[in-house]
């Protein structure tokens, strides 16, 4: 339901989304077009306004020219006749004309008659005096006379404003001097508004300037004469358009006022009221519509499918699958879930299998733990390894390096008819002359499979063939560099080897090294503490070597073999999920063990050789470590030097640079250099690390003396550094890498002995 419910207001608000945008594009585009089409039918209103105006104008201008290019007017103002008054200027003219003011002025610009009259009321009115006065201010007869041509303008004065032309007076054939001028008007009042709207149909008004709205009065400066109006919405049914008509002194002094219906403003907004209603319609059925498909095509198979994982959840039976109906996307869905079924089945067999190899694991490191004597170390480790992890068969020899020879030590499993064959060819075996050399030498392990291309050569593993051994793991046992041994450990069926597997067999054979190792510690204590005759300072140092070796023994390698066996013992719980993790703890742990006897492994072949020093090359050693460590960066340019010491001086080199890699970080980089100094030879091994602090630098080469982070050893590997060069008879000290900034790396230093080339050994 939820789902069907997301689905819907998501649906509902992208219709929405769509209903709004769609409105709004077609309320701009159709406003747009009806504002458009009102401004072009407001602006035809004001043309014929103007237009109305214009012709009211050019006909008072044309009766004004008519009579004041006419002989008998022209006779008129020479003469006075007053034949011309009682003729022409008859009460009917006004009327037919439509005229409320005629005046005659001579040449000089003074009146020589003037009549006012309301053709309207059909009678006469005095002649306002402020209008001839306001003609004389603004020289509108003078003007005439001055440029022989005539003026229709708009003037004010008390009574309103008069619309009038004034004309020189001429002879009928438009020849001059002009005698005067001829002055008619026409009131500008609601009879001639009236007019107007019967000629533009529109409801006319005259308005003062000071009553406009601000913005056409804004729009007046930018008026031009062949359209001197402007168009100004007022609601949204009406546009007010207002004409500006100049006075003589060219002020907006008359303003004519348009009253324009917004009727196509008032049909766009119907226009989209109904698109709107319409679209609201639209997107209705269409999410019902698009709900109803969903429905039925989609949410109710969904609803199907997690109905049925939900059944399989409860259940926990992973044999039971969810129903495929379909071949479109929700069918694949469906194939995926039952896919990942199948491989989740699988992989609960998996995991069943690696607790139970996990469990076997712990037991063998348990029983290896308990044994005292390297016999019972041997025996116990074949016997559990081959009972728990289901091998057929398999032995262990133990190693002896110097005499290039490896003994039979256990064996488990094999046919009673093949048993003494198998003693008699291989009780003793010539390490060298094994195809698995590098087992034995190098530490490293072998897996046969037994399929193609992991196949055991017969003409190489003779022993091995005779008793039916189709595949094979060859597990050194070894704790850091010392070897003790090779397990075998085989089937006479073919079978691949996991890396889960690998991984088990390799912790194995690293718990048993170690425990053999711990046995030849134990085997020094006794000796140490039995020398009774020796002297008391050899008895001294004998107690110290003895309490150094207790001590590695019981403090260090317990402590990491005791998280090993915890982490084995959370890897043995059903719920545990992290195996991985786990997996990779305890590889740690094994590893931290051994680097751990390694170490002493070195301080004790350091404290039993007493041969003499030879030349070494110093340029081979350092490519060595630092073809060791190909992943880290590491500055050598390279040396001709050579140095008086034996085959452990790689340790000083191994040391250094490991703890530079380990303490550095990501963006550390090592530099080695080797200058000559006299008789000696200086070795710098530079970091851009974090350096050390001064308080730590004096003790540093101390026995375990540890560092302050996390990442801190057990403090032999510095205390190996300096009893190798104290033997070699130099020094060793730690320097800043930049004087003053201990933060920004560090120098360690020492000094060897030079060798000559005539020289070659020295003690």
């Amino acid at each position: 339901m939820r789902l069907h419910r997301n689905i819907a207001l998501n649906l509902a608000v992208v219709v929405a989304g769509l209903i709004l945008i769609l409105y709004l594009l077609s309320t701009f585009v159709l406003m747009s077009e009806f504002t458009s089409l009102e401004n072009r039918q407001a602006q035809e209103d004001m043309e014929q306004v103007f237009s109305a105006y214009r012709a009211e104008e050019q006909d008072l201008e044309g009766i004004t020219r008519d009579w004041s290019s006419w002989d008998d007017t022209y006779a008129f103002i020479e003469t006075a006749s007053p034949d011309y008054l009682t003729s022409n200027m008859v009460d009917g003219t006004f009327v037919n004309n439509r005229l409320n003011i005629a005046l005659y002025f001579n040449r000089s610009g003074g009146l020589l008659y003037g009549k006012s009259f309301d053709y309207r009321m059909n009678e006469g009115r005095d002649i306002p005096p402020d209008l001839i006065a306001a003609l004389e201010a603004e020289g509108i007869v003078r003007s005439v006379i001055d440029n022989d041509t005539g003026r229709s303008e708009i003037i004010r004065y008390s009574d309103g404003a008069l619309l009038f032309s004034a004309m020189p007076i001429l002879t009928s054939e438009n020849r001059g001097p002009a005698r005067g001028v001829l002055v008619m008007g026409r009131s500008v009042d609601a009879n001639m508004i009236r007019r107007f709207e019967q000629v533009t149909s529109l409801p006319l008004e005259i308005v003062e300037i000071s009553s406009l709205p601000p913005r056409a009065t804004e729009s007046y400066p930018d008026l031009s004469p062949d359209h001197p109006y402007t168009i100004i919405p007022m609601n949204e049914s009406q546009l007010n358009g207002y004409l500006f008509l100049n006075d003589v002194r060219g002020s907006p002094e008359l303003i004519l006022q348009a009253s324009i219906p917004r009727d196509f403003f008032a049909q766009g907004i119907a226009l989209t009221r109904f698109f709107f209603s319409l679209l609201i319609v639209v997107a209705i059925a269409f999410g019902t519509i698009v709900m109803v498909i969903m429905e039925r095509d989609v949410l109710s198979r969904i609803a199907t499918l997690n109905m049925s994982v939900s059944d399989i959840e409860k259940s926990g039976d992973l044999t039971r699958r969810v129903p495929e109906q379909g071949d479109d996307e929700i069918a694949e869905f469906s194939q995926e879930i039952n896919r990942m079924l199948a491989a989740m089945m699988r992989a609960e067999s998996a995991i069943g299998m690696q607790n139970r190899q996990l469990t076997a694991a712990n037991e063998i490191i348990h029983a290896v733990s308990h044994s005292t004597t390297s016999d019972e170390i041997f025996s116990s480790s074949l016997q559990k390894t081959i009972d728990t992890l289901g091998f057929e068969m398999g032995a262990i020899f133990s190693t002896n390096l110097e005499m290039r020879k490896a003994e039979l030590k256990a064996h488990s499993g094999i046919s009673p008819k093949k048993i003494s064959a198998f003693l008699a060819a291989a009780s003793t075996i010539d390490i060298h002359r094994s195809p698995h050399e590098k087992v034995f030498t190098a530490a490293v392990p072998m897996y046969y499979g037994g399929i193609p291309g992991e196949e055991l050569d017969e003409k190489k593993n003779p022993i091995l063939t005779s008793l039916g051994v189709r595949s094979l793991a060859i597990i050194p046992l070894a704790a850091g560099s010392a070897m003790f041994g090779v397990m075998y450990a085989g089937w006479t069926v073919p079978h691949t080897f996991t890396e889960y597997e690998k991984g088990i067999l390799t912790t194995i054979g690293q718990e048993v090294g170690n425990a053999l190792f711990k046995g030849v510690l134990q085997e020094k204590l006794v000796a140490a503490m039995t020398r009774a005759d020796i002297s008391n300072e050899r008895a001294e140092k004998a107690r110290d070597e003895a309490n150094f070796y207790l001590d590695i023994m019981t403090h260090d390698i317990n402590n990491v073999n005791q998280a090993s066996l915890g982490y084995l013992m959370l890897l043995n719980e059903p719920e545990e999920s992290s195996q991985d993790d786990l997996i990779r703890k305890l590889e740690n742990t094994v590893h931290k063990s051994s680097e751990i006897i390694g170490q002493v492994s070195v301080i004790r072949r350091i404290r039993e050789k007493d041969a003499p020093l030879k030349r070494i090359d110093l340029d081979r050693i350092i490519r060595d470590v630092v073809h060791h460590y190909a992943d880290a960066r590491i500055v050598y340019k390279g040396t001709t030097l050579l140095v008086h010491a034996d085959e452990l001086i790689p340790e000083i080199f191994m040391n250094l640079v490991g703890n530079a890699i380990k303490f550095g970080g990501s963006e550390n980089t090592i530099t080695i250099d080797v200058q000559s100094r006299g008789d000696e030879v200086e070795i710098t091994v530079r970091d851009t690390g974090q350096g050390i602090p001064d308080a730590l630098k004096p003790v540093l080469f101390q026995k375990y003396r540890r560092g302050t982070t996390a990442k801190s050893g057990k403090g032999l590997g510095l205390y190996i550094v300096r009893m190798l060069v104290e033997r070699y008879g130099g020094r060793v000290w730690v320097e800043d890498a930049e004087a003053g900034s201990f933060d920004r790396g560090a120098a360690v230093k020492f000094t060897l002995k030079g060798a000559s080339e005539a020289g070659s050994t020295a003690q």
